[in-house]
């Protein structure tokens, strides 16, 4: 009973870390602010992990306390330990910025201050990241995911830090199927996770340890293959879309990546326009495309999002050989830009700039 008590105790404790962690505020200041998770994003890697603790108190309590309930609460705990661990490492991850001053830390939780005077330069790389370099050293890497990115992106072209492009391999359509794959199989590792949780409770509970590794090895070997199917229909479109420019203009996808030194998943220029929003590509060359005859626009509603029935934004275009093609976008706020209207743009306007990242 004491060792329940205590560890209720050290559970109340991390919600209140959790809390602390998670107070970071969306700024638009170039001067002061923190590169990290967004909060939304930390409350559904901090939060749900302590519903394992109250299962296992459910369990203790219905199973009066007696040692095996006392095995299976040791067991949700230990679970739960993981997982908020794995989320604290995420957030300790981090820059903080206040003027001149720059403290980062690590998922260890280890910092270094700097000045912004020593940040020599800051290289985005083609997966998703950056990395800063100190003194000629390299201090540490940031997500391009994290909130206020942007913000610190501003700062290193305000004080005149280097901002450079790594040059990675080529884009293929390879690599954009497997990047368009990497969220399904996040998800079900997540759903294997959390079967193993419930599979490992019935073979406590029941007993029948046999029976709770069968489904265990069902459910690991089923929920991938029903990922790769599902995510592969969403994608595969995109991928064959892709096939048919080739074929237009005679050309090779990786070629032409080559050639034109085109490496990352946002590159808009004269030639190509490239966007990349999971699950949809949008990938076209100059000249595909001659003509937007029609787009629908999102209506908004009363709470400042798309309505339901406009979650998607339809384009219908006429390429050069006169077919017609329908191309369908996530659709945004109406006072956000998203990539069918950029590409309205650069089919229409000539929209001619180079963005990587």
């Amino acid at each position: 009973m004491l060792i329940v008590m205590i560890i209720i105790i050290l559970t109340s404790l991390t919600f209140l870390v959790a809390r602390q962690l998670l107070r970071i505020e969306k700024t638009e200041s170039t001067t002061k602010f923190t590169v990290s998770y967004s909060p939304k994003v930390g409350k559904w890697m901090f939060y749900p992990p302590y519903v394992l603790v109250i299962f296992g108190l459910v369990f203790y309590i219905i199973y009066r306390f007696d040692d095996e309930a006392v095995k299976l609460f040791l067991f949700m705990f230990s679970l739960f330990a993981i997982f908020w661990l794995v989320a604290l490492a995420s957030f300790l991850w981090r820059l903080e910025v206040d003027q001149e001053s720059l403290t980062y830390r690590t998922p260890s939780g280890r910092t270094k201050e700097i000045q912004a005077s020593e940040l020599d330069k800051v290289v985005l790389t083609d997966q998703g990241s950056l990395i800063l370099y100190v003194n000629g050293e390299k201090l540490g890497m940031l997500s391009k995911e994290f909130l206020h990115i942007d913000n610190f992106l501003s700062y290193c072209r305000d004080r005149g830090v280097a901002l450079r492009v790594k040059e990675g391999k080529p884009l293929t359509k390879a690599r954009l199927y497997a990047g368009a794959m990497k969220g399904w199989f996040a998800i079900a590792i997540g759903l294997c996770v959390f079967a193993g949780v419930v599979f490992s409770i019935l073979g406590v509970t029941t007993g029948d340890w046999i029976m709770a590794l069968a489904l265990g090895v069902f459910f690991v070997v089923t929920v991938p293959l029903i990922m790769l199917i599902i995510g592969s229909l969403l994608v595969l479109p995109e991928i064959f879309r892709i096939v048919a420019q080739e074929r237009f203009f005679g050309m090779n996808f990786r070629e032409e990546m080559k050639k034109q030194g085109i490496t990352t998943t946002k590159h808009i220029s004269k030639e190509w326009f490239i966007e990349v929003d999971h699950p949809k590509f949008y990938i076209f060359r100059r000249g595909y495309i001659v003509e937007v005859e029609q787009m629908n626009k999102p209506r908004e509603t009363e709470l400042g999002l798309p309505d339901f029935d406009m979650g998607f934004v339809n384009m219908i275009a006429i390429r050069a050989d006169g077919k017609r093609i329908k191309i369908v976008g996530k659709a945004q706020t109406v006072d956000q830009e998203h990539s069918l209207v950029r590409l309205k743009k650069w089919i229409e306007e000539g929209f001619d700039y180079s963005e990587e990242g």
